[in-house]
């Protein structure tokens, strides 16, 4: 047992907690308990149940060996009582050979399940028990060298064995803590690939549906060449991310942001906002757009992504469930700490409209704004307000 320096009670505490490996086995305990029992018929071969003195002696032989027993439960409380029975059967009978051999198995115990402070108590009080032990058999020492050949061997027995104990302890602890971080890793990855999905996928997928839905009743062939056009685009650049996305798996990199597999292929923030606004007045909004960013402004890459993945689900919602040719009100602010963010639409005013959007909704990328936002470790607001659509956002720099 090696001590170290305490600079607190709490590093006492937790050097005592660590030394020990816990509670044996249930069968060792039951072992124990039969070989006391089967100690003590050995004294029933000599004495009377019948006589109180021997019926005393019958039962703290019985005692002193069962101690070994509830040491492997309760270490402090077993010591304990076998240091009171030993020392009564001493002073009772002369039977040194039969007291070593429970010294022995009860040290032994201690020493395999106790913590460090019972280990060291049972040093000094262990040391002193042959000299009392002996002078209350013999009125001699002659058990101290005895129990000093037996003690030290078993003592370090018992210890090697609470070590392994205690390392096999730690070593399973650890591996449950390694299985749980395995687990909670392969959450995010998946909530992490289902929001990039949805972003490449189901955005891309959403803007073709109703670029096609509203060019679908026009006689016009110019309309129809344009649609055929931007849904050319759109599907070029949902495969180009996605093909982005499939070699980040591939190759086993870490994605570039917290919680994205994939990039926004906009030069800085200044060509992603006009991106988004381009795509909204295609649609027939007005876009009221009032931002203090650029691209000299000094975010992070993952910052910068994180915006334009969420004003482009904005957009996409936008799109859905908007009320048509109103006006979309985007506000962008960074000051010294955080960067706001504001997305502001008309909510549909047909219920009918509204069904038929739903058709288009998973509410998944609502929950994307969330997750993204929180990696970043800010807050995010979603919901009408005064007959208006608002997303509002803000995490640090």
């Amino acid at each position: 047992m090696i001590l170290k320096p305490f600079r607190s009670r709490n590093d006492f505490a937790e050097w005592n907690r660590d030394t020990s490996a816990g509670s044996l086995s249930p069968w060792i305990t039951i072992v124990l308990a039969v070989f006391a029992a089967v100690m003590t018929t050995d004294v029933l071969r000599d004495r009377s149940l019948e006589d109180p003195v021997d019926a005393f002696v019958i039962l703290t032989t019985l005692i002193t060996y069962a101690a070994a027993s509830v040491v492997t439960r309760r270490p402090w409380t077993g010591m304990i009582i076998f240091l009171a029975s030993s020392v009564t059967l001493a002073w009772l009978v002369e039977s040194g050979v039969a007291l070593l051999l429970a010294f022995a198995v009860t040290l032994a115990m201690i020493f395999i399940c106790g913590t460090a402070l019972l280990q060291v108590t049972t040093t000094v009080l262990f040391t002193a028990w042959p000299f009392v032990v002996s002078l209350l058999v013999h009125d001699d020492l002659s058990l101290v060298h005895a129990a000093a050949v037996i003690g030290v061997p078993v003592v370090c027995i018992g210890y090697a064995i609470g070590r392994f104990r205690r390392a096999m302890v730690l070593a399973e602890k650890r591996n449950q803590e390694l299985e749980e971080q395995k687990l909670h890793i392969r959450a995010r990855e998946r909530e992490s690939l289902a929001r990039d999905l949805h972003d490449i996928v189901a955005n891309q997928l959403t803007s073709m549906t109703l670029v096609a839905g509203s060019r679908a009743h026009s006689d016009r062939l110019e309309d129809l060449q344009e649609a055929l056009t931007e849904i050319k685009g759109l599907s070029r650049e949902a495969l180009i991310e996605l093909r982005k996305l499939l070699d980040v798996l591939r190759t086993n990199e870490s994605p570039a942001g917290p919680g994205d597999g994939s990039r926004l292929d906009f030069q800085g923030i200044e060509s992603g906002l006009q991106h988004v606004v381009t795509r909204l007045e295609e649609f027939d909004f007005t876009v009221e757009l009032t931002s203090n960013l650029s691209q000299k402004s000094p975010l992070s890459a993952s910052t910068v992504d994180a915006i334009l993945r969420i004003l482009q689900e904005c957009s996409t919602n936008a799109m859905k469930y908007a009320r048509s040719s109103s006006t979309i009100q985007v506000y962008l602010e960074r000051d010294k700490e955080k960067v706001s963010l504001s997305f502001t639409s008309a909510l549909p005013q047909h219920i009918r409209t509204r069904r038929r959007s739903l058709e288009l909704s998973s509410g998944q990328g609502l929950l994307g704004i969330r997750e993204r936002v929180a990696l970043l470790g800010g807050e995010a607001s979603i919901g009408p307000v005064h007959e208006r659509w608002v997303v509002e956002a803000s995490f640090p720099v």
